[in-house]
């Protein structure tokens, strides 16, 4: 099978991007189970939930009050119940935030970065809680800053 063969069938098994998957493959040698294993074991997916993408989302966005810092954060869920709530919002909104604050353009790194108003915790376990309280595929699809 060839290389873009084995990304294509990466991706669509398992719904991360384009660059994870290429990523997990040069980090397995070319074996498609392995890359497999190293996408299932990332921070961005909790371990044991389905390796479906979720089919609703929302866009969430910061912009700094002096209009020089901006933040945009997609985040998907299930079901468009959790999508609407507010707790989902909330994560939204705080998730955002960070991007900003840390200049986040890489969801991976974004997720494994401690919070900036709590150094204790990282951006993921923002996600986990939320997945614990919906029981929902709760994750960042993509997340992008800006500084002017």
């Amino acid at each position: 099978m060839t290389r873009v063969l084995k990304v294509k069938q990466l991706r669509s098994q398992t719904g991360f991007g384009l660059r994870a998957c290429v990523e997990a493959l040069d980090k397995a040698d070319g074996d498609l189970e392995s890359a497999m294993s190293e996408l299932r074991s990332r921070p961005d997916r909790p371990p044991g939930e389905p390796m479906e993408v979720p089919k609703v989302g929302r866009v969430f966005q910061y912009l700094h009050h002096n209009g020089r810092l901006a933040a945009t954060v997609v985040v998907y869920c299930d079901t468009d119940f959790l999508a609407n709530s507010a707790e989902f919002t909330e994560l939204g909104m705080k998730l955002a935030r960070q991007a900003a604050a840390v200049h986040a353009n890489d969801v991976y790194t974004f997720l494994e970065g401690d919070l900036v108003w709590d150094e204790s915790h990282k951006a993921n376990d923002l996600l986990v809680e939320v997945r614990k309280q919906s029981s929902e595929n709760v994750r960042v699809g993509s997340v992008c800053s800006q500084r002017v």
